[in-house]
């Protein structure tokens, strides 16, 4: 999979977190809600040699991803491997440090799954045991999907559509 760029975009609430909505008015008035600003906290083009300190790995495989093959692209190659439920295997899971404030992230990412769960996304990770991860997978059933899986301790879900675009953008 080669990702081209990965934003992370500040967040702001005209309420506030934890305030309540306002009571029932005779005309209704839109309720303020989350909304992703402009403003962005971070932003990777991927276009040095290395990766910089904000960047974490579990299960680093080093052999396995490049940031020479294709200039401006992190290319990680898909091996097997997983997070789902017992099967803690999955390698080169990046990981970035979300910023002390409410935020979204956005990638685009050039990646064509031919076997079956091969897989690249974006993940929302505490643990392999708890996560949210949208990314792309192939399978034998829905040939190219995009996937929304969730795992909290023992429960796990995931929902799919079949997709087949290349390049693709997820935002979380």
């Amino acid at each position: 999979a080669d990702f081209d760029w990965f934003e992370v975009f500040a967040c702001d609430s005209s309420m506030g977190p934890g305030t309540p909505p306002p009571p029932p008015t005779p005309t209704p008035t839109p309720t303020p809600t989350m909304v992703c600003d402009k403003v962005t906290a971070f932003r990777e083009d991927f276009n040095l040699t290395y990766l910089g300190p904000q960047w974490s790995w579990v299960r680093e495989n080093p052999s396995h991803w490049d940031l020479n093959s294709s200039p401006g692209q992190l290319h990680i190659e898909t091996h097997n491997g997983t997070i789902t439920e017992l099967f803690n295997t999955a390698e080169n899971i990046l990981l970035l440090n979300p910023p002390g404030i409410d935020w979204d992230m956005k990638a685009k990412i050039n990646y064509q799954p031919r076997g079956n769960f091969q897989s690249a996304g974006i993940v929302i990770y505490e643990d392999d045991d708890t996560y949210v991860r949208l990314g792309r997978t192939y399978t034998s059933f829905y040939n190219v999907v995009v996937e929304g899986k969730f795992e909290a301790g023992a429960s796990y879900g995931y929902s799919a559509i079949g997709f087949n675009a290349n390049p693709y953008y997820l935002r979380i």
